[in-house]
C-alpha cells in the first residue's frame, strides 16, 4: 500500500497536470476516444453526422454550379435533396450535441471527484495523521 505522502503527491501532480493541460482539452480527448471506440453507442451516429455533412456540402456545391433559370427542374431536385439532408443533419447534430453535453458533465464530475474530492477526503480522514516523521535527533528543541 502506498504511503500517505506518496498518495498526496500523486493526487497533487494529477491536479497540476489537469490544470496545465486544461479541463476542456482533456474533455475533448476523452470525447474523441469515446466516439472512436468500436463498441461505443455514439460512434455510429457521429459517423452518420459526418457523412451527412459531406453530402450537404456536395449538394450545396452542385446547386451553386447549376443555373436556377436554365435548369430549374434539376436545380429544384437538388434543392429538395439538400433541404432533406440538411434537416436530417441538423436533427442528428442536435442529438449528438445533447449527448456530448451530458458526457462533458459526467467527465467533469468524475474528474473532480477523482482529484479534488479524493484530496478533500484524505485531508478529512487523515487530519491528525503525521505525513512524515522527523528523527528525534534532528529536532533541536529539547522536549523535556
Amino acid at each position: 500500500m502506498p504511503t500517505l505522502l506518496l498518495t498526496i503527491f500523486l493526487i497533487q501532480l494529477s491536479i497540476h497536470l489537469i490544470n496545465t493541460i486544461g479541463a476542456s482539452t482533456l474533455n475533448e480527448l476523452l470525447w474523441t476516444l469515446y466516439t472512436r471506440a468500436p463498441l461505443s453507442t455514439t460512434s455510429q451516429p457521429m459517423h452518420e453526422q459526418t457523412r451527412l455533412r459531406r453530402e450537404v456540402v456536395r449538394l450545396k456545391r452542385e446547386m451553386a454550379a447549376t443555373s436556377a433559370q436554365d435548369n430549374f427542374a434539376r436545380w429544384a431536385k437538388i434543392r429538395r435533396e439538400h433541404d432533406k439532408a440538411l434537416a436530417r443533419h441538423d436533427e442528428l447534430a442536435a442529438t449528438n450535441n445533447s449527448f456530448r453535453s451530458k458526457f462533458n458533465t459526467y467527465a467533469s464530475a468524475t474528474r473532480w471527484i477523482s482529484t479534488n474530492g479524493l484530496r478533500l477526503f484524505l485531508q478529512f480522514w487523515h487530519a491528525r495523521t503525521a505525513v512524515f516523521r522527523l528523527p528525534l535527533k534532528l529536532v533541536l528543541i529539547n522536549l523535556d
